[in-house]
């Protein structure tokens, strides 16, 4: 890996100097046409778990809740694989169901807050690929409101909610009208991310997308 140090934040990027140069890589991020990116943790710090730890849906006095509290503890202290996935199921499927819990997850996310959770340079980011021609969509396991109130501040053009296994997400995105698009960039930070990045790999090495680049946060 060759890292690329950005003095100004403090922060770096690194990328597989065997596979491309930083201008190449620089290249074929500009000449995307498509986007498909995870929200929780890749462009912000988790806003399921905000929704979660300000206990919408429920209160903190619901002796549901307090045990959704105690289940998450278990699933940390023993690190089992996909566990924060299950527990934000299950809060979703207890708490999260009714009209007034989803308002309140919408009040929650204005534009303010939504800018103001971003990681630093995401929305530049999105601003400066749209700007290039590219469309930008969230393939994602929260919710639809929580999704959507970040993609209408970031001007994308569609959300995919409740995906769990992102590689047949792709698949149906692309069935579903996205076979018009050819490079793509694939943004995550989990194994499921990858899913979505190992499938169109697969894609463009049978002839069926012309490049993807994947970037992992």
């Amino acid at each position: 890996m060759i890292t690329v140090p950005i003095n100004e934040t403090r922060s770096w990027v690194a990328y597989n100097g065997n596979a491309t140069s930083q201008e190449d890589l620089q290249q074929r991020i500009r000449a995307a046409d498509v986007v498909l990116s995870d929200l929780d943790g890749t462009d912000a710090p988790s806003p399921s778990f905000r929704v979660a730890k300000r206990a919408i849906g429920t209160s903190y006095r619901n002796l549901e809740y307090g045990r959704w509290i105690y289940r998450c503890a278990i699933a940390k202290a023993i690190a089992k694989p996909g566990a924060e996935s299950i527990q934000w199921v299950i809060y979703r499927n207890t708490f999260l169901n009714s009209d007034d819990a989803k308002k309140e997850v919408i009040d929650l996310f204005t534009q303010k807050a939504v800018r103001k959770s971003l990681f630093p340079g995401v929305e530049q980011f999105y601003r400066t690929i749209q700007n290039q021609g590219a469309d930008c969509f969230y393939v994602t396991r929260t919710i639809d409101e929580i999704a959507r109130s970040y993609a209408n501040v970031l001007g994308f053009v569609g959300v995919y909610p409740d995906e769990f296994k992102k590689d047949s997400s792709v698949n149906r995105f692309i069935l579903n009208g996205g076979s018009g698009y050819k490079r793509f960039i694939v943004k995550g930070d989990s194994d499921e991310d990858f899913e979505m990045l190992r499938f169109l790999r697969w894609c463009k090495l049978k002839g069926k997308i012309e490049d993807v680049v994947g970037i992992y946060i």
